[in-house]
């Protein structure tokens, strides 16, 4: 178990990592090649052709990787029938997203959202591709194509962008790219044997898509969280700059996602398996190893990282974008949690509880979209960060909840999670001490406050004429 783990993650790791910097050089030489306002306008027409997008995912693609894993000895027939419903849903979505941007957008825009639509039907394409490789566990493989189609498709785009061409062409030479990934990945699983054809059966594809439903709005709303702040800043009228510089920031968190969809790739077929047969305890240890990572490590990273945003902005993204440095500073400070959730919901989904997964992400989603609307007014772009920095710290805690009700949380867990807190809450108050001292000054105090207040503290600590508490494996808690 552990030497499949450790080979799943490690593989994970190299083709998520390396394919998301592609793509984000990528981001860096779009913005700064079209100003804060084209990337604004490139950031509003890529959200709405995603968030269509998303409407004909369905959740498939987890459900594809989910059963397959489940049943090794039936998986090929279960692709084979999976396979037109999966095309289906993209031609569907493809064709709606064009046919709601008539009405829904800036005339203007119509084309650039058409054909993002095309990049992101093909898109869910190469997804498919992933979900196979993954209920495989062929995860060197699956990252060698990953990424082999982000440098493809970023080469595109960086060429249109030397040659000086507009947003229209750098988008229309991107879609094309994906496209040929699509092709290329299709004959790439056919020359490993994984390629098994399709087959139509209306009884299956009803199954499937009832099947489907928790899962679909928990990876809809899961990804429409991601991106409905950039719908929501232009519906409130925020300016094309305005936006961009928030999406600037964003493409930051985007490519650092990557480290929480590693954990996910690399376990999800393991507990979907462990699921079938084990118990809350055996699966207990996925979702608090989970924790303690983003407490122990994504958490004081998220406050070096909050320090450093300002220059880094300035740095990356050059002139036109300062403004963007505060909006990552707090999108930073976001991060332990919302990693966290993210792996979370989607070890839910694999272990069978695909309805508590659901509701909790639309929950999420419904608050941060209460909050962006109130927030935004008084706090401009940077609202919609401090509305995620609020909506997925409430709903860590809610899910830490829920698996404690569910047996799905080890012993000494909370206690963790209370220490890490006052560890931060001490490393704050340092900050504002030390606040105009100098970047290195903040880190290295911020980081110091972290660790001797982490080391310090002790939740429930007893008097000392009291007698010692004993944890639950016989050592001193």
């Amino acid at each position: 178990m552990r030497e499949r783990l450790r080979r799943n993650i490690s593989s994970k790791l190299v083709g998520e990592v390396a394919s998301r910097l592609i793509s984000f050089a990528f981001n860096l030489v779009l913005a700064r090649g079209l100003g804060a306002e084209g990337f604004g306008r490139y950031a509003y027409a890529y959200a709405f052709a995603a968030t269509l997008a998303l409407c004909g995912e369905l959740g498939l693609n987890t459900l594809l990787t989910q059963e397959a894993a489940r049943n090794r000895e039936k998986a090929a027939d279960y692709i084979r029938r999976f396979a037109p419903l999966r095309l289906a849903s993209v031609a569907i979505v493809a064709a709606t997203t064009v046919g709601l941007a008539f009405g829904a957008a800036d005339p203007s825009r119509l084309l650039e959202i058409a054909l993002l639509a095309v990049f992101m039907g093909a898109n869910t394409l190469l997804d498919y591709h992933t979900a196979i490789f993954n209920a495989h566990e062929r995860m060197v493989q699956e990252a060698k194509m990953r990424v082999a189609t982000r440098i493809g498709v970023s080469l595109a785009g960086i060429a249109a962008v030397a040659l000086k061409a507009p947003l229209l062409g750098v988008i229309a030479a991107v879609s094309i790219a994906n496209l040929l990934a699509v092709l290329a990945g299709a004959a790439y699983r056919r020359r490993l044997g994984l390629y098994f054809g399709a087959r139509w059966e209306p009884r299956f594809v009803g199954r499937a898509l009832a099947t489907a439903v928790p899962v679909a709005t928990a990876s809809l709303a899961i990804n429409l969280y991601f991106y409905v702040d950039n719908l929501l800043l232009e519906a409130l009228g925020f300016a094309d700059a305005a936006i961009g510089e928030y999406g600037a920031a964003l493409k930051i968190l985007e490519a650092a996602q990557g480290l929480p969809l590693v954990v996910v790739g690399g376990t999800f077929p393991v507990v979907a398996q462990l699921a079938r047969s084990g118990t809350s305890q055996s699966l207990a240890p996925f979702f608090s190893r989970v924790s303690r990572l983003a407490m122990l490590v994504v958490l004081p990273a998220s406050g070096v990282g909050a320090i450093l945003s300002p220059p880094v902005a300035r740095l990356l993204f050059g002139p036109g974008f300062e403004a963007a440095g505060f909006s990552l500073a707090l999108l930073a400070l976001a991060t332990p949690f919302y990693f966290s959730n993210l792996v979370a919901i989607y070890l839910l989904i694999a272990a069978g509880r695909r309805w508590q997964a659901s509701l909790s992400r639309l929950g999420a989603l419904a608050l941060k979209v209460a909050l962006v609307v109130a927030l935004t007014p008084s706090l401009g772009v940077a609202g919609a960060a401090a509305a995620m920095i609020a909506t997925d710290g409430l709903l860590f805690f809610a899910l830490f909840a829920g698996r404690c009700r569910a047996g799905l949380a080890e012993k000494g867990e909370g206690a963790l999670l209370l220490k890490s807190g006052l560890a931060a809450a001490a490393a704050l108050g340092v900050w504002a001490a030390v606040r105009g001292a100098g970047v290195a000054v903040e880190v290295l105090a911020v980081a110091a406050a972290f660790a001797v207040a982490f080391a310090l503290l002790r939740p429930g600590r007893r008097p000392a004429s009291a007698e010692p508490h004993v944890s639950h494996d016989g050592g001193p808690a």
